[in-house]
């Protein structure tokens, strides 16, 4: 948190944002969900939501504590619910086999512009109070 009084003291407001999604450890390449895809696997590869939630336990603890002392500063904010779409699972691959992720923890450019929306209303609001946009 060193950097955050300076932040504050020059009136920047600071977005953190929450990771997801994370390919399991038992998927070893995206080229491999591919490949699943296409012999008509369903869900290949499949990422639960309650799985990638849980991966971020510590960095949500670590980013409350900042908002927390920084309320008037910080948002934090939680892409998730756009990326699952409603859904219990996030496959990297989409109906058309079409990537949505080029490594275990990066979208495609392709699935990243699924959130341009989400992040024009995000950057256009004022820092919430605590917790306000955490999904």
């Amino acid at each position: 948190m060193g950097y955050m009084p300076g932040l504050a003291k020059a009136g920047l407001n600071v977005v953190l944002v929450l990771d997801g999604p994370l390919l399991s450890d038992q998927d070893t390449s995206l080229e491999a969900c591919l490949d699943k895809f296409n012999k008509g696997v369903e869900r290949p590869c499949a990422i639960s939501y309650e799985q990638d939630d849980h991966t971020r336990v510590r960095q949500r603890l670590a980013f409350n504590r900042i908002q927390q002392a920084f309320p008037a500063q910080v948002s934090v904010v939680d892409p998730l619910p756009v990326l699952y779409q409603g859904e219990t699972y996030f496959i990297p691959v989409d109906g058309q086999g079409h990537y949505r992720m080029f490594d275990r923890h990066h979208l495609t450019e392709r699935a990243a512009l699924q959130l341009v929306d989400f992040f024009r209303d995000v950057l256009r609001q004022p820092a919430d109070p605590v917790g306000a946009k955490l999904h």
